[in-house]
């Protein structure tokens, strides 16, 4: 979702400074957290609270949500183009949001960007399976409510890549994030497009 559908790093950025403050550290520059994102929650916080207990590392987390879901997600937007790509995408496939927010924040982060959770035939955050990605967790649940196999796992991140090569299904990095071309390559995934924009173009000429 963050940055495959929606530009978020802001929203992030804002909520996770503002929670760094709250538990008395001081803030992180843009570039650095922006190299976390794809990251687990708890092993962002993990990295941010450096030796900090298991009751601050909550406290943290704790607040960065509320931050986020009360304050910094009107940073949130779409992606342009997004919306029609996604129409365009549901008359052929099913679609699923797989991701390492909550299932909360996923729906705060569509309904910010303009984007109808309705598009999404499943919708699968962090707090809803056991390790979010880069485990394949989230398209092992995927698959078993859809009763068949995904076909792709596409993502902004080396992380999406992992999970899906985990998950052995066919993957495609998308150039939206913080992870540039020559990074992605190097956890070989299938494809490597500019943005999902560019999905429904490959996706025929593939079959």
């Amino acid at each position: 979702m963050d940055n495959t559908l929606v530009y978020s790093d802001e929203a992030h950025i804002f909520a996770y400074n503002e929670a760094l403050g709250k538990v008395g550290l001081k803030k992180k520059n843009k570039v650095f957290l922006k190299k976390l994102f794809g990251m687990p929650h708890h092993q962002i916080a993990k990295i941010l609270l450096s030796k900090a207990d298991s009751k601050k590392t909550k406290r943290f987390l704790d607040e960065h949500h509320k931050i986020f879901m009360h304050k910094t997600h009107k940073y949130v937007k779409a992606i342009p183009g997004i919306k029609k790509t996604l129409l365009k995408l549901r008359k052929n496939y099913d679609i699923a949001v797989l991701s390492n927010c909550s299932r909360e924040t996923i729906l705060k982060t569509l309904k910010s960007a303009k984007i109808s959770p309705k598009i999404f035939k499943i919708l699968i955050g962090s707090d809803q399976v056991k390790n979010s990605k880069p485990y394949p967790d989230e398209i092992i649940k995927a698959e078993k409510l859809e009763h068949h196999k995904p076909e792709f796992m596409v993502g902004d991140s080396v992380y999406d890549v992992i999970a899906g090569k985990k998950a052995k299904v066919k993957t495609i990095a998308v150039l939206t994030g913080n992870y540039p071309r020559n990074l992605l390559k190097k956890y070989h995934p299938n494809f490597i497009i500019n943005s999902v924009n560019y999905l429904p173009k490959m996706l025929k000429k593939i079959n």
